[in-house]
């Protein structure tokens, strides 16, 4: 007949009840729970240590971790290092400050916690003319600024003239031109002197054109033989029905008065 050993073994709420002092190396097991305790002779049962804690599923102190069957477990705090990445986490375990610099400034700190919004500040151009330590938001109107190639405002200032325009091909101010602008009689222009642009009336009759001056004078000249030419040509104008004969008329009489006496 086979030998046969069996161990000192109860239920786990019986061995509390009776909390024997097991002898040293002496087991005692829970039939219940399957976990052991070895005697050392001197320390009741509800003192000794379990040689192999529960298993479970569970955040319970004192008891092994057990997986269910996802392969998941819940524990509370984890006094150890873990090597490898968390797929989720709530926060960073310290803070890190985010900062910008350069033209744009602002700092911000960030935990994972929550989305970190900076307040940014945009550096002040010091080369513009209304520059103000005191008053970052001065304004000032130009009409020509300097861009470098961030596409920001680097230098403005006012611009006064054609060539400051960055214009070379433009009719620079002129008196002559000022005055002709001004005008606002009709007939022969004539430069009475610089700056001073002036018209001139023509009228004819009996061989003769009248030239009057500003100044309302008559001024009676003699193209007794021109008259001829002038005739030819308005008759031959005339036949022609050429809507454009009064210019070509005024052109001839321009030719004419270049010899005059003002």
């Amino acid at each position: 007949m086979a030998n046969r050993i069996q161990l000192r073994r109860d239920g786990a709420q019986q061995w509390a009840n009776i909390n024997p002092i097991l002898a040293q190396g002496e087991l005692g097991i829970e039939i219940d729970t399957s976990r052991i305790k070895i005697g050392d002779g001197v320390t009741p049962w509800n003192s000794l240590k379990y040689e192999r804690p529960l298993e479970t599923e569970s955040n319970a102190a004192n008891t092994l971790v057990k997986r269910d069957a996802d392969g998941n477990f819940q524990a509370g705090a984890i006094t150890a290092t873990l090597i490898g990445n968390a797929s989720t986490s709530t926060r960073l375990a310290n803070a890190r400050q985010i900062q910008l610099t350069g033209q744009i400034t602002g700092s911000g700190s960030f935990d994972g916690s929550a989305n970190l919004n900076l307040n940014t500040d945009l550096s002040l151009i010091t080369t513009l003319p209304h520059y103000n330590p005191n008053d970052p938001n001065a304004e000032a109107l130009y009409t020509r600024v300097r861009v470098n190639s961030q596409g920001r405002v680097v230098g403005a200032e006012l611009a006064s003239t054609l060539a400051d325009y960055g214009i070379t091909d433009a009719q620079p101010l002129d008196d002559d031109l000022t005055s002709l602008s001004t005008l606002t009689t009709v007939g022969i222009l004539c430069r009475a002197s610089h700056g001073n642009v002036v018209t001139r009336q023509l009228t004819g009759g009996g061989g003769r054109i009248i030239f009057t001056v500003p100044d309302g004078l008559l001024r009676t000249h003699s193209l007794t033989w021109q008259i001829p030419l002038l005739l030819s040509v308005a008759i031959i104008l005339k036949h022609l029905h050429l809507l454009v004969q009064v210019v070509k008329l005024s052109m001839l009489l321009n030719l004419l008065l270049i010899d005059m006496v003002v």
